[in-house]
């Protein structure tokens, strides 16, 4: 009904961790397996990477210019062609 008040923004729920990624931008040149890949960007933001046990682990190739944490961990990745493709 209109005479309800409307909800406000979302707050954090207390008791969860808070990702803190430090600030700033970065180049990245990274090839690796999915998990060593992002492993190694959240450790350029000083965060430390966790997954889940079911990850589908596949060889990646990330490579972005100056972008931020929340850049970095959204671009997409790459599969590497095998060796030997042109």
């Amino acid at each position: 009904m209109d005479d309800q008040p409307r909800a406000g923004p979302a707050t954090a729920i207390s008791g969860l961790p808070r990702l803190q990624p430090q600030a700033g931008k970065r180049n990245l040149n990274l090839r690796g397996d999915t998990k060593t890949v992002y492993e190694q960007v959240a450790d350029l933001f000083g965060v430390k990477a966790e997954f889940d046990p079911d990850v589908t682990v596949r060889i990646v190739r990330l490579h972005v210019d100056d972008v931020d944490f929340s850049t970095a961990m959204s671009s997409s990745v790459r599969k590497r062609e095998p060796f030997g493709a042109h």
